[in-house]
């Protein structure tokens, strides 16, 4: 479990760095870009998001669980990887006809004043998913290399800050809407090139056309898995961006409403950096005990990974509902992001609470249930946004989202419960839950000092009003989360919740070095 909790806080920090990287693109977004053009840019990535998952048909998780089966030097493991790669190009080229046959369709389904919009740039989608799909195969066979760190890095960090680039090239007037959405989708060749070399150097990142290579048995055992996984990897994919793509068709403000609700779901997921790195970190060991039949090591990786997920995502939750007053850095337009944020955490947290669930079903005997009930959670999230969107908009969609996480989430934890005797509620829950609620309460009725920082700034002449603000309610944030972090964490330490974070202090102060 060490080299997990190491993996972990890398690309922890990583991502952290991203986050950072992130909250500079969604300051300059609502401050620099038309709302409208900040929405429709955030709906068409999503749209290749959620794409990506159908053009890549499962292979980015057969990969990263069958690279196990086939070591380095084996046959089998260029051709595996060859048909990984050919499968989303194949696929983008049959949605790219599709979309063109459904243009006349899908366009007038969006409000009158995003029409033109949507319309532009709509045969950009399936180039754009592809990227994404590809982006998403490489960073799965890095990680079955145990370099989580690298592939987050990439597009947590070099997306971003070329995002920031054109951003700021497109509010000095330098590149005009058409180039802004374009090059918005083109820079992602640019991390996809990067990561094809960093898998290539690892020496077992390579291609073969000999399809005699696998054996039918092995090709249907492939196909089996991949299918399946495409369908469920595909529906929670759809489950994770379907309130956001509903929003832009069936709120009354359109991709105004979109920005809104993408500057809350920013903030949500600086929220789930910690959970995605101890997940990405842990399912690598948890396939290969799984592989070895080793239940007992994969009793543990779930357990002790439940508690630490656990761990750091209530601290999480604590440190971004103490700083939500800050969100007015964001302008008036933005007032309602702070309400999406808090209704949006509470179905997040029932996910994180739950540790490794879907991974642990997903590699199992019992991947077709996950893929079952995720299905099902998607047709009700669907039935839930068309009731609540159009009734109370992007608050709806945020309602909508988290019941649908809270209910399939407390179904996959009773179900593995009873099918495996996995759970990963403890003692430690109660200390963990103890020591976040404590800390919320502390940090609510500490005063503001986003006022009395803005005014201090505003004496120096050379510094903008704008940037003062941004100054201000830095530094607020700074001196909450500061807080919030020596409170909770020093709850947790007298209260040991978790063993590896007991080993992990130890060692920190013991070497004196984290890692």
């Amino acid at each position: 479990m060490g080299i997990v909790f190491r993996q972990s806080i890398k690309t922890t920090l990583v991502t952290f760095l991203g986050a950072l990287l992130g909250a500079v693109v969604i300051l300059l977004s609502t401050r620099l870009l038309p709302p409208q053009l900040f929405g429709f840019s955030r709906n068409l990535q999503n749209q290749a998001l959620v794409g990506s998952q159908f053009v890549l048909m499962g292979m980015h998780s057969t990969l990263l669980v069958y690279i196990e089966k086939y070591p380095p030097q084996s046959k089998g493991r260029p051709l595996l990887i060859t048909i990984s790669v050919l499968a989303p190009f194949i696929l983008s080229i049959i949605l790219g006809m599709a979309f063109v046959a459904l243009k006349p369709i899908i366009v007038p389904l969006y409000q009158k004043e995003d029409i033109e919009l949507v319309s532009r740039y709509f045969l950009w989608l399936p180039f754009y998913t592809l990227l994404w799909g590809w982006l998403a195969l490489l960073e799965q066979f890095l990680i079955s290399q145990m370099k989580v760190a690298v592939a987050t890095f990439m597009r947590e960090v070099v997306l971003r800050i070329l995002n920031i680039l054109l951003i700021i090239l497109f509010a000095i007037g330098s590149i005009s809407v058409d180039f802004f959405i374009i090059a918005g989708i083109l820079v992602h060749a640019i991390p996809v090139l990067c990561l094809f070399i960093l898998a290539r150097n690892t020496g077992g990142f390579k291609f073969s056309l000999d399809f005699s290579r696998l054996s039918r048995e092995e090709y249907k055992s492939i196909s089996d898995f991949a299918f399946f996984h495409s369908l469920l990897n595909a529906s929670l994919n759809l489950l994770a961006y379907v309130d956001v793509l509903m929003v832009g068709a069936m709120d009354k403000n359109g991709m105004v409403a979109v920005a809104v609700y993408s500057a809350a779901s920013f903030i949500i997921s600086i929220y789930q950096i910690p959970y995605r790195a101890m997940a990405t970190a842990a399912t690598p060991l948890l396939i290969k005990a799984f592989e070895e039949k080793d239940l007992k090591k994969v009793k543990d990786l779930f357990d002790r990974s439940g508690v630490n997920i656990q761990l750091v995502c209530v601290g999480m939750a604590a440190i971004v509902i103490g700083n939500l007053q800050n969100l007015s850095v964001l302008g008036p337009r933005y007032e309602a992001a702070g309400a999406i944020v808090l209704v949006l955490i509470a179905g997040r947290l029932v996910e994180a609470a739950t540790g490794l669930n879907d991974q642990m079903l997903s590699i199992s005997k019992h991947y077709r249930f996950n893929f079952y009930l995720t299905i099902g959670l998607v047709i009700c999230t669907i039935a839930l946004n068309l009731a609540l969107i159009p009734r109370y908009g992007i608050v709806g969609a945020a309602c909508s989202t988290s019941i649908s996480l809270i209910i399939v989430n407390l179904i996959k934890y009773g179900y593995l419960w009873r099918k495996m005797g996995l759970q990963t509620f403890t003692r430690g829950t109660l200390s963990i839950l103890f020591s976040g609620i404590i800390t919320i309460a502390i940090i609510h009725f500490i005063p503001s000092l986003y006022n009395s920082a803005h005014q201090f700034l505003l004496t120096y002449q050379f510094i903008p009003s704008t940037v003062s603000q941004y100054l201000a309610a830095g530094a607020d944030a700074i001196v909450r989360s500061a807080i919030a972090i020596v409170i909770y964490g020093g709850m947790i330490l007298i209260l040991k919740p978790s063993p590896d974070l007991a080993v992990y202090v130890s060692s920190v102060i013991k070497n004196k070095r984290l890692f």
